[in-house]
């Protein structure tokens, strides 16, 4: 461990777009996950963006899959993801099975048109001189057109919102520092519609990336406990982004 590295200090070995937000949206989320390393699963929600965008990508990459294959391993992925959770929230899960379908057949209006992507779930790592350690993150798909390459990355929400979100936008504009000269596109599939937004403002947006990175490395320095680093927090669990899972999990740490 390099003692000088005040992110390795506290076990984290790199930054993400993940960390970025987290932190931006609540400080003791972003202790709970990446100090205390606590083990929480993603919710249905989740789950359905996870299977729509695998099968996407088997449909335009596998040409052996019949349609119903593809759709049967739609629902497979989605299991799978609720049976690695063991949750227990069985209403919201059933919701949201009815509808991946739809999701992924909404996607494919555009999907299909678009093609045989260069590239899947592509890793990036980028370092960056003001940090100790590289942000690290990984690409939905990456297509090239007329020799220039662009990223796509698919979001599915029951409601298409109205412009890129800051914590999106942030996210793809870490992407595209390992890819000079790309473009970056999000496509917002519903169960009804798909709507597509470019990113711009890439510059702006990298400066809130990189002043958030400060602030989390200003304050891990105050100390390498992280328990008295937890102390100067605590949750907002008003918040959505507190599941009843990570609940639980935070009152052990803040020992309610």
């Amino acid at each position: 461990m390099n003692t000088n590295n005040i992110f390795e200090t506290h076990g984290i070995n790199h930054l993400s777009a993940s960390q970025i937000n987290c932190w931006a949206s609540d400080p003791a989320l972003y202790v709970m996950n990446y100090l205390f390393k606590t083990t929480t699963h993603a919710g249905p929600s989740a789950w359905r963006g996870i299977a729509t965008e695998y099968a996407l990508h088997l449909k335009t990459t596998r040409d052996d899959l019949t349609d119903e294959a593809i759709t049967q391993l739609l629902y497979t992925k989605f299991d799978d993801c609720h049976y690695e959770s063991k949750s227990t929230e069985y209403d919201k899960i059933e919701k949201e099975r009815k509808t991946i379908e739809n999701y992924y057949k909404s996607g494919l209006e555009l999907y299909s048109i678009l093609g045989k992507p260069k590239q899947y779930q592509q890793k990036i790592v980028k370092n960056f001189d003001d940090f100790e350690v590289p942000f690290v993150g990984y690409i939905d798909f990456i297509y090239e057109e007329d020799g220039k390459g662009i990223i796509r990355d698919t979001k599915t929400t029951a409601r298409i919102p109205s412009k890129l979100t800051y914590s999106t936008s942030r996210q793809l504009s870490i992407y595209l520092q390992a890819f000079d000269g790309y473009e970056c596109w999000v496509d917002y599939i519903s169960p009804k519609e798909v709507k597509s937004y470019k990113l711009t403002n890439v510059e702006q947006h990298m400066k809130s990336v990189f002043a958030i990175a400060h602030g989390i490395r200003k304050f891990l320095s105050i100390s390498n406990d992280k328990e008295e680093l937890a102390s100067l927090l605590y949750p907002n669990f008003d918040s959505w982004m507190w599941t009843d899972e990570m609940k639980q999990q935070a009152k052990k740490i803040w020992r309610e």
